[in-house]
Order: C-alpha cells, then structure tokens, then sequence
C-alpha cells in the first residue's frame, strides 16, 4: 500500500508538472514565432525603403522597432481570438496573423519592384474615381485580402465556431489594411 501512495504521489507531481506547462508554446513553435516577428520586422524595414525612396536603411533601429507594432497588434488580436475560439490554440492563431502580415508586406514589396503596384493604383484610383490616398488604402486592402486567403482559409474551415473564425479572419484583414495604409505612406 504504501508503494501504491507513493506512486500516486509521484504520478500526482508529474501532471502537476504537465499542467504547468500545458499553456506554454512549444519552444519549437516560440522560436517560430520568433523568426516570424524578425522577418515581419525587416519586410517593414524594407517595405518603408521602398516607400521613401531609400530614405529608410535596414539599420535604421527605429523603423525595426516601428516594425514590432503590428505584430504586437496582431498578437493580442489572437488573444482575443483564443477567447472567442477555445479550440483554435493561439499559437496556431498568432502564426496565421503573423504570417498574414509577413506575405502582404512581401506582396506590396514584389508588386513595387515589379511596377506592378503603380498600374494596379492608377487603375484602381481612375476605375473608382477616388483620390491616391484612397487608391493606396484599396491596394493595402487587395494586399492584405491576397495574404489572408492563403493563410486564413484553412483556420476558417477548420474552426468549430465559423462565425468566429470569420469574424477573427475579416478582424485581421482591416487591421493590416489600416496598418499597412498608415505605417506605409511615403510622408
């Protein structure tokens, strides 16, 4: 009997041990997250360089930690998407949200190298009849729609609660538009 309390007692601390860690991401999905929110950073850097015409420099330190924002913005929206949809794992949330924001900056970097972006403004700002300030907000929504189907369409489909998923996925679409329309106009 007593080699049967001990073992309850020692099996007791070991899901203690567990239930410590059990919130915690995985160092594998930390570091992940991580490496996220660096290139996040630099793609801003270089996004900026691109907006100002070489004004901006990669070691320019506070355009890295400019940078940090709308990742730091996108995180705490999976906060609140974690409490709208228990089942989702924010890790999973924070990563979508991050690398949502990672590809519409690599769009709107490619798209500006390529001249693409420009045709697709002037086309956008004569077919809508709107001013260039309006134009760029309609080119960081495309951007950030683009970005969103290839990271978001799988959470949304896989979500127990739909609703929620698609409110999270239509919340993360206006927040990057609105970030990448002010944090990415040459001034």
């Amino acid at each position: 009997m007593a080699n049967g309390l001990a073992m309850t007692s020692a099996s007791h601390r070991g899901s203690e041990g567990s239930h410590d860690t059990r919130g915690l991401p995985s160092p594998v999905s930390a570091m992940l997250n991580i490496g996220l929110l660096l290139a996040g950073c630099v793609a801003f850097v270089l996004a900026k360089s691109i907006t100002t015409h070489g004004r901006v420099h990669i070691d320019d330190v506070e355009y890295l930690l400019v940078g940090v924002i709308p990742p730091a913005l996108l995180y705490g929206l999976s906060l609140a998407a974690d409490r709208l949809i228990p089942d989702a794992g924010k890790d999973s949330i924070a990563r979508r949200l991050l690398t949502t924001w990672l590809l519409t900056l690599a769009a709107f970097c490619l798209g500006k190298e390529l001249h693409v972006y420009e045709a697709l403004r002037s086309v956008v700002e004569a077919a809508a009849g709107i001013g260039r300030d309006g134009a760029e907000f309609a080119m960081a929504f495309l951007l950030a729609s683009l970005a969103s189907m290839t990271t978001m369409t799988g959470f949304v489909s896989r979500a127990p609660e739909k609703r929620s998923a698609i409110a999270v996925s239509l919340a993360s679409l206006v927040a990057i538009s609105v970030m990448m329309h002010l944090l990415l106009l040459p001034r």
